[in-house]
C-alpha cells in the first residue's frame, strides 16, 4: 500500500551544510508527465523556502517532466532533460534484488556528490540594486540602476 501522499512529500525535503535542498517525485497515472494544480501547489508550499529542489514526474505511459528550481538569490527555473531506462529493469532484477540495488546507489551518491561552497560571484550591491529594480517593476515604475 502506498504511503499517504503528504508523508512522501514532507520526508524528501534534506538538510546538509547549512543548506536546504529536496527533491519531489510524484508519480502520474495517466499519460502526462505535465505536473498538475496539485504537483504545482505541493511544490510551492513544500520546498518554496528550500534553497534548491527538483521536480520530476514520471507518468503511467513512461513520459517524463523534471524541473530543477533555485530559490536564492534572483531564483530561476529550468527544465530538466531525462528519462527512465525500463528496458534495463527485468534484466538488473534477476542479476541483484531492489535493496542490493539501492545500496550500491546510496554507496555511489556519498562517492560522488560533495556539497560545494560556492564563492558569491555578485557584490552586495549589486543584490540591493536587484531588489530596488523589483519592488519598482511590481508597483510599475521605472528605475534606473546606473547611477
Amino acid at each position: 500500500m502506498l504511503e499517504p501522499y503528504e508523508a512522501r512529500v514532507s520526508r524528501t525535503v534534506l538538510r546538509g551544510e547549512g543548506s536546504r535542498k529536496g527533491s519531489f517525485l510524484p508519480d502520474h497515472p495517466g499519460s502526462c508527465p505535465l505536473p498538475s494544480g496539485t504537483d504545482e501547489e505541493t511544490f510551492a508550499r513544500v520546498f518554496g523556502g528550500t534553497d534548491w529542489a527538483v521536480m520530476a514526474i514520471v507518468s503511467r505511459s513512461g513520459d517524463t517532466f523534471a524541473r530543477l528550481q533555485l530559490n536564492q538569490g534572483p531564483g530561476a527555473r529550468c527544465s530538466l532533460d531525462w528519462r527512465v531506462d525500463w528496458s534495463a529493469w527485468p534484466q538488473e532484477l534477476q542479476q541483484q534484488s531492489l535493496g542490493d540495488l539501492e545500496a550500491i546507489w546510496q554507496e555511489e551518491y556519498q562517492q560522488n556528490i560533495q556539497p560545494q561552497r560556492l564563492a558569491p560571484v555578485l557584490d552586495q550591491q549589486f543584490w540591493a540594486d536587484l531588489d530596488q529594480w523589483y519592488a519598482h517593476q511590481l508597483t510599475g515604475e521605472s528605475y534606473d540602476v546606473v547611477p
